[in-house]
């Protein structure tokens, strides 16, 4: 009985060190289809997708399958390109759950967008409104009053976007700052994103390929990579690979049909020691395009990668 206790708390704390350390480097979400809509973390990248255009997606990503207490997040947003392909705005809400901790956040996102050379520079800022809550009777089988607690925090983050039909380049600290009445706060430190790619190939290529990279940084780890390579046998199919810096290696599919709508899937195998406790991590993915323009109701098709 003694023996079934002790092993028992042993694989709590195993998990419960683990589960830790994954929610400390992992204070904004983690996706391998993140190119998919990067208005998650670049709020200049409202609007990208031309003039009186507008998408909506939902995401999901269930992380290390298996594992208890590992990530798993829902998330939705919306953009919209408005006054004649000026100004760019958007909205993100989403729903994270790691260990014993649960985070619920809404943003607005507002972009300013100038026509440059062949593409547009974009300037965005993010407000966002979060509320966390950690309840520890996850991790103990006695509840005190005291194993719960919430708190909310405002924070605001800001980026820079520059993409053409073959181009994008951008960067951004989504939490550039936090406000809360809060202590537990202390520890969340800004990320900085870097990320770019390109199509390769020109109208007569029968398969164009999309290489993307996404750097991060903070100072609570060190830098972690994600890079990415999409092939496109169509304008509306592309499978891809994708490698996140000691981390995991992913597969992914992506299909759009019916000129509005698209749907992606990625499976990650995970490299780090956790494989040994979980079967990986797997991502879906939604999307809806639309127009506001009444006499031009037919989208005409932006295709591939972050340009839909």
């Amino acid at each position: 009985m003694k023996h079934n206790i002790k092993s028992k708390f042993s694989l709590i704390f195993v998990i419960a060190i683990l589960v830790i350390n994954a929610s400390y480097g992992q204070q904004e979400i983690l996706l391998t289809k993140y190119t998919y809509n990067s208005l998650f973390f670049n709020p200049a990248y409202a609007g990208s997708h031309g003039a009186s255009i507008g998408t909506a997606n939902i995401q999901y990503r269930n992380q290390w399958i298996g594992f208890e207490g590992a990530p798993t997040t829902l998330m939705a947003g919306g953009e919209i390109n408005l006054m004649k392909d000026k100004v760019g705005l958007g909205v993100t809400i989403y729903n994270e759950n790691i260990g014993v901790e649960s985070r619920n956040e809404i943003a607005t996102n507002y972009a300013y967008r100038i026509k440059l050379n062949k593409g547009y520079l974009c300037g965005g800022l993010r407000l966002g409104l979060s509320f966390f809550s950690n309840d520890f009777s996850r991790a103990n089988s006695e509840v005190p009053e005291s194993n719960f607690n919430s708190y909310s925090v405002i924070s605001g983050g800001a980026g820079l976007y520059y993409h053409t039909d073959g181009l994008y380049i951008g960067a951004a600290v989504p939490t550039l700052f936090v406000a809360s009445k809060s202590k537990d706060i202390g520890d969340r430190v800004p990320h900085i994103y870097f990320h770019t790619g390109l199509m390769l190939g020109d109208e007569y290529s029968k398969v164009k390929f999309e290489p993307s990279l996404l750097l991060n940084f903070q100072k609570a780890v060190k830098p972690q990579f994600t890079f990415g390579m999409n092939a496109w046998f169509s304008p509306d199919f592309a499978i891809g690979a994708h490698w996140r810096s000691e981390d995991a290696v992913a597969i992914s599919s992506e299909i759009h049909f019916l000129e509005k709508f698209r749907f992606g899937i990625a499976y990650d195998f995970t490299l780090s020691p956790i494989r040994n406790h979980s079967s990986g991590s797997i991502e879906a993915m939604f999307g809806y395009k639309f127009t506001t323009n009444k006499n031009n109701p037919r989208i005409k098709s932006l295709r591939y990668g972050g340009h839909f």
